[in-house]
């Protein structure tokens, strides 16, 4: 079973949940408990429900431990194979000492709930698995948002050390390092000597968080402000601030001698303010918004210092000089 095609926008964001059950009338009875909260999909066969699994995003997995053709148990393993992000609560009449070794030995397992259930019980346990799945989740996302963004960058980034190439013969390479804030001993090679500003690079070989706090905390509170803007307005057809922030972020950056880390940092200290202490609806809302605007930052901001470096490369003073 699917939600209703006339649901609104608003409930797809909800967190789903997946009810499996041979009995239909107890699938539509936990079903109509949670709908008022969640997203709910249900299943009277293994086989329906590792469709829905596989199709859907599920949080939280609840499922009969016997069924006629598979266990709850065994349901669960063959889930986590597919999404290894859900969490499972195994309802059962009857307490069997070896199916809760199994199901805890899964990993995923958050919860036994007793035939006939207790709705409050049924609610926290619901609630708390979510907890768990969310917090799982949301570092995944921040890991995965964060590589995507580098990997995007990537071909940007070599042609700065190009360019820096061009102005620093020999020197390129050290003076990217200084620049990343990665490499203390090549950055420390440059011998250089140069009347432009930029060849002096960063004044510290500490992260932007360190050697300049207040600037970073200005930014991060500016890029929270940002998420929740885009996060609000998700939906709006209208013209959006949004790009025109993000290169006003990216130019405040690059005068400031921010790497990419800098970037990353500033985007993942942003982004758990944003969802802390929020719904989870609401978290997977912001973590969506920031995945879109992690790369298009990044971007911008290889782009500010591939233009610097052609003004440099052209005689001309760039307008906006770190």
């Amino acid at each position: 079973m699917t939600p209703s095609s006339a649901a609104h926008r608003a409930e797809a964001d909800r967190p789903a949940i997946l009810i499996v059950d041979d009995d239909a009338k107890v699938t539509q009875s936990l079903a109509r408990s949670l709908r008022s909260q969640f997203t709910v999909f249900t299943a009277n066969s293994a086989e329906d429900a590792l469709e829905i699994i596989a199709r859907e995003r599920i949080a939280v997995i609840l499922t009969d431990q016997r069924m006629p053709q598979i266990t709850g148990v065994e349901l669960l393993e063959r889930a986590r194979a597919i999404r290894p992000d859900a969490c499972g609560i195994l309802i059962s009449g009857y307490t069997d000492v070896t199916t809760l070794v199994d199901a805890l030995n899964l990993g995923n397992v958050r919860g036994f709930l007793p035939k006939p259930w207790d709705i409050h019980q049924l609610r926290r346990k619901v609630d708390q698995a979510l907890q768990d799945y969310q917090i799982g989740f949301l570092e995944r996302e921040l890991l995965r948002n964060t590589a995507e963004a580098v990997n995007r960058t990537q071909a940007h980034m070599e042609e700065l050390r190009q360019a820096l190439d061009e102005v620093a013969p020999g020197q390129g390479a050290a003076l990217f390092a200084k620049w990343e804030r990665t490499d203390n001993e090549s950055s420390s090679a440059f011998t250089g000597t140069f009347d432009h500003p930029f060849y002096d690079g960063p004044r510290s070989a500490s992260p932007l968080r360190q050697y300049d706090p207040e600037a970073f905390a200005e930014l991060v509170a500016a890029y929270a402000d940002l998420i929740n803007h885009a996060a609000e307005h998700r939906f709006y057809e209208g013209a959006s601030r949004v790009p025109d922030k993000l290169r006003e972020m990216s130019e405040r950056l690059g005068t400031l001698w921010a790497s990419p880390r800098d970037a990353v940092e500033m985007h993942t200290a942003a982004l758990k303010h944003c969802i802390t202490d929020v719904s989870v609806a609401r978290q997977s809302v912001c973590v969506e918004e920031a995945r879109l605007l992690l790369p298009e930052l990044m971007g911008n901001l290889i782009v500010f210092y591939r233009s610097w470096l052609a003004a440099v490369l052209a005689g001309q003073r760039p307008p906006s000089a770190p």
